[in-house]
Parts: C-alpha cells; sequence; structure tokens
C-alpha cells in the first residue's frame, strides 16, 4: 500500500511535498542538519557524562552507567548548545557541563516516571526498575538528579542552578498527585460497544 505523506516544508506553502515512506529510503528528517553540526559537542557531553560515572557511590555506579548509557535523541542537551555556542566548531567546557546538568535531571526524571508508569522498557531496552527492581530504580534517579544539581552548583553564578532549586518540591508535588503503579489498571478493561449492549 502507497500512502504517500504530505508536509509543507514552509509555512504558508499550499502545496506540500510527497514523502513516499514505501521504498527503502528513508527521507532524512529537517533537523538532521543541526544535530550533525552539533556532533563535537554531543559527543563530548557523552565522554563527559562516562567521566562522571566515577563520582557515584560504588554501589549504584553499574546502574547509573545502565541509564546514562540508554541514551536517546539528547534534544535538551542540543537546544543547550544551539542557545549557548558562540561558534559551532568550539566545544564549550561550561556548555557541556550545563547539558550535563540538564540531560542527567531529564534521565532521573525518566527513571522515575518509568517507575510510577510501571514501564517495563525504555528506548527498546528493559528499565532500571525493571533490571534493578524499584527501590534500587529510586535511589539511582535519585543520585542521577543529585548529581545534576551537584554539578549546577560548581558554576561561578547561580544563573545555572536557580532554576534547579524548585525542582526537589515538584518532583515531591508530582510524585504525591499520581497514583502508584499498583494502583492504576494496567488494561482499560473491556470496550462497550453499542452492538454488545
Amino acid at each position: 500500500m502507497n500512502l504517500p505523506l504530505k508536509f509543507s516544508a514552509r509555512e504558508g506553502e499550499k502545496e506540500g511535498k510527497v514523502v513516499d515512506f514505501s521504498s527503502n529510503s528513508t527521507p532524512k528528517h529537517p533537523f538532521s542538519g543541526v544535530f550533525d553540526l552539533l556532533q563535537p559537542h554531543l559527543e563530548a557531553l557523552n565522554e563527559f557524562l562516562r567521566g562522571q560515572l566515577a563520582a557515584f557511590e560504588p554501589e549504584i555506579r553499574d546502574m547509573a552507567d545502565y541509564c546514562i548509557d540508554t541514551t536517546g535523541k539528547r534534544i535538551r542537551p542540543a537546544l543547550v548548545f544551539l542557545s549557548g555556542c558562540r561558534t559551532v566548531e568550539a566545544v564549550e567546557t561550561d556548555l557541556v557541563r550545563a547539558a550535563a546538568v540538564v540531560e542527567l535531571i531529564h534521565l532521573a526524571t525518566l527513571v522515575h516516571d518509568d517507575i510510577m508508569d510501571g514501564a517495563d522498557l525504555r528506548r527498546g531496552r528493559r528499565t532500571a526498575a525493571r533490571e534493578y527492581g524499584p527501590a534500587a530504580a529510586v535511589l539511582v534517579g535519585d543520585a542521577l538528579f543529585a548529581h545534576a544539581l551537584n554539578l549546577a552548583t560548581q558554576f561561578p553564578t547561580t544563573e545555572v542552578s536557580r532554576p534547579s532549586r524548585s525542582l526537589p518540591a515538584a518532583f515531591a508535588r508530582a510524585r504525591s498527585r499520581r497514583p502508584s503503579a499498583e494502583a492504576r489498571p494496567t488494561s482499560p478493561g473491556p470496550i462497550t460497544t453499542a452492538s454488545s449492549i
């Protein structure tokens, strides 16, 4: 079946381009060029995050490594690099550290969300909660978050750490409002239609 997807390359354009997804070649995403430009920055971020593993307690170091290694698209760090870099060619240490703060906070929230949602997989891998158990996953999520805050406080200005001050309270509020995974139904239950009544 050949279902073309139409999209507009420019706002206000009446006729969109047709992309045929039935072929073997996948069209390049419009933002892929941006990520190509940021590749040195993202590689520096990955190296920086790997270097941070030694800062975690030995008991949870492997778990932190597992979470850091479960990388996604790194959109949030890319936005940090785009908003702060002076030139695309120069990788700035402070921007790498700021991107690491953002990524570690994001990873911590994903670990905690997976526990709350009872999720088994994230990005094609077992979640930390499924791999190590929910109690250990809570601890590693908290450790990722705490390490992000520690990195934020190492900047000479409070501009980086100021927004993160309210995050612990926001996490606590969010946790208290969401029912636990055990309290939520795992399936929507039977579906009743007009023909079955």
